[in-house]
């Protein structure tokens, strides 16, 4: 009996360990616990939270914490999350603290109001991020990652939150923008950074060139860009058109010059628009609009991970006690900020808080209702900032240095730290959240809804498709779009006038390029679909035919085989025409019921699938009895599919009860 039971001990102590190790660190040996809080609405649906805190480590061991949290509800659609760099009046980033950010973005997006903001990227490193970083407006202003490091990606509404190691661009493209309402007026692909040479309709641009000599092509200078930078061997460069002319000029990293022979678009840029040059973002973001660095996720699924799954900068880093900034995500959408102060063990600035180490924040993060949470920079650049009563934009936490420190002590400085970006709430006059999907090469489907502040009157609305008004009439609605730009980019810009504290703007809320081919990887090929089977006896002969009309928008589909169910043969269907193949079965017995099933290839033969439907077909010579069976029939559920798992639990639950048996006969044999 005992030689049953190890075994069986032994058995269940394995399976259980091997549960066990694929684990995440549970957080129920973290303690949270505020003290003294704050709660403040900065609008109804966005609360900032200050609390002194104490929290409690793994080891037992309680340190008190200063700590400001922002929460976005999920039913704040009014409300969008934005990533912003700042850049100089000559077009290069530049460092700056997070409420001169703020100011920036404010300054630089008409009709958004900035209500609050924490420090981003994981470490400035001049004169950029160290990380990729996208800004609220798609601008990539820096294209791959430090190896150590990763990127955080989410739309403006904080939803499609993504995280990826490494990006993947495609070609070189061009935006055409109107120069004061901002909407897409054009886009077109490039053919190359510094091109010497220039197809029919084709469009180039030179950056840090000294030796461009396009004969008689038109020329279109931005000598001010308002954002130029070439960094991990991508170039963006961001202005408006300055002058034009057909002569050769040299051309320096401080501007660009779009070269084309492009008659639509000479004359756009002729109008002297604002252009943005760029590379196209593969698939993994195409439903996103930021992207910005982060160490390491601290917080997964609702458990606390342990130090070694954090990974990070480093072991030593994680666990020490620092000031940290995160950023978290609750399972129903809520977006969480927060700072964690730290390096204030005197309270020379006003408060008292040692910081955490990322288990430690990762508990907090918890506490305030993230699922998943995210290390961003920290040290002396964890900064917050919140628009207050006064309608001002303030630091609300303690930075470990800067101004609020008295200028005998150490941490004094007469300005906050600088750094490369900043996550930031903001509210728009105008709001559109929109979804697209179902891509073919030519079409897509559009859902829009579309929200306003109360203080706003919308007096018309146009969603721009490639240039062309479509006038909208409904706040929310689906459309179907036809007729695009077929497997190119396609631009979607919604436009609109509206009336605010009596004074009318006209302002562009919402601007999306959808690139439609599929070797851009932004969309995947679509599959042959809406199959239908047909079955037709050949005359004066046993045979008969199947024939598989489909759909191949496409054009994907290598070849078609009909597999017999009775024989396993495959039978490869013959192009009779697009979208129809057929096969013939040869020598059929009057009176048969034949089944099939359908195999389609596609990318060569690499890739096949058999659809789900198998096909039946009784043969009879007469074409007109009355018995002859032409109908597609599914198979029925098959209730052996249970079967292995029946005989497992069989197994199992014989095995359990032999053990059993044998240990009541072993106790009362007195074994």
């Amino acid at each position: 009996m005992k030689k049953y039971f190890v075994s069986f001990l032994l058995i269940f102590l394995s399976i259980f360990f091997n549960l066990f190790l694929h684990i995440e660190a549970s957080a129920d040996t973290l303690k949270y616990q505020e003290n003294t809080v704050s709660k403040t609405k900065l609008t109804e649906n966005l609360e900032h939270i200050q609390a002194d805190s104490i929290v409690i480590n793994d080891s037992g061991i309680s340190t008190y914490q200063h700590v400001n949290v922002v929460v976005k509800q999920n039913d704040a659609n009014q409300i969008q999350i934005a990533n912003w760099s700042k850049f100089s009046s000559t077009g290069k980033l530049t460092l700056a603290t997070v409420k001169d950010i703020a100011i920036d973005f404010e300054l630089k997006n008409p009709g958004y109001k900035v209500l609050a903001a924490v420090n981003g990227d994981y470490f400035a490193y001049p004169p950029t991020s160290i990380n990729s970083n996208i800004n609220f407006n798609g601008d990539i202003i820096k294209a791959q990652n430090h190896t150590k490091y990763q990127a955080l990606m989410f739309n403006q509404f904080g939803q499609n939150v993504t995280v990826n190691k490494s990006m993947k661009y495609g070609d070189y493209y061009l935006t055409v923008y109107h120069p004061t309402t901002k909407q897409i007026l054009a886009v077109r692909k490039i053919q190359g950074l510094n091109s010497k040479i220039l197809g029919e309709a084709q469009t180039t641009i030179y950056y840090n060139n000294n030796t461009m000599n396009l004969e008689n092509a038109e020329k279109y200078v931005v000598e001010v860009p308002t954002s130029i930078s070439f960094v991990d061997s991508h170039l963006l460069a961001k202005g408006q058109i300055s002058y034009h002319t057909t002569d050769n000029i040299e051309v320096g990293d401080g501007e660009f010059v779009i070269v084309t022979n492009d008659e639509t678009v000479k004359t756009l840029l002729n109008q002297k628009p604002v252009v943005r040059v760029q590379k196209m973002v593969y698939e993994e973001i195409n439903n996103t609009n930021n992207a910005i660095g982060i160490d390491s996720q601290i917080l997964k699924d609702g458990l606390v991970r342990t130090f070694e799954s954090i990974g990070g900068q480093s072991l030593s880093n994680t666990t020490s006690r620092h000031p940290r900034t995160s950023i978290g995500f609750s399972d129903d959408g809520d977006i969480i900020i927060a700072t964690v102060d730290g390096r204030q063990s005197e309270g020379a600035a006003g408060v008292v808080s040692y910081g955490v180490d990322l288990r430690e924040l990762a508990s907090v993060m918890k506490a305030y209702g993230s699922a998943n949470a995210y290390n961003l920079d920290g040290g002396g650049s964890s900064q917050m900032v919140i628009r207050n009563d006064e309608n001002q934009l303030v630091v609300i936490n303690s930075p470990s240095e800067g101004p609020h420190f008295p200028k005998e002590h150490s941490y004094y400085r007469d300005y906050y730290r600088v750094v490369a970006n900043a996550i930031l709430f903001v509210v728009p006059d105008i709001s559109v959240n929109t979804t697209y999907f179902d891509f073919t090469k030519d079409s897509l489907e559009l859902a829009y809804e579309i929200s306003k502040e109360v203080n706003v009157k919308i007096e018309s609305m146009d969603l721009y498709v490639n240039g062309e008004i479509k006038p909208l009439i409904q706040l929310e609605d689906q459309l179907v779009l036809n007729n695009l730009l077929e497997n190119s980019f396609n631009s979607f810009s919604f436009l609109f006038t509206y009336k605010k504290n009596n004074e009318t703007v006209t302002q562009t809320f919402s601007n999306n390029i959808i690139n439609l081919s599929i070797d851009s990887g932004v969309r995947e090929p679509l599959l042959p679909r809406n199959f239908s089977i047909d079955f037709e006896n050949i005359e004066n002969t046993n045979n008969f035919k199947v024939i598989i009309n489909y759909e191949d928008s496409d054009n994907i589909v290598t070849k078609i085989s009909v597999l017999r169910k009775d024989n396993n043969q495959k039978i490869t269907a013959i192009t009779q025409y697009q979208g129809c193949k057929i096969a013939t079965i040869e020598n059929a017995e009057d009176g048969k019921t034949y089944e099939f099933s359908v195999i389609y290839y596609y990318n060569g033969i690499s890739d096949f699938k058999e659809l789900e439907t198998t096909y039946t077909y009784l043969y009879k010579t007469n074409d007109n009895d009355d018995n002859v069976n032409n109908e597609n029939n599914v198979d029925d559920e098959d209730d052996s599919s249970l079967l292995p798992e029946i005989m497992i639990a069989i197994v199992i639950t014989g095995g359990v009860g032999y053990i059993i048996y044998r240990m009541k006969r072993g106790r009362k044999n007195g074994k």
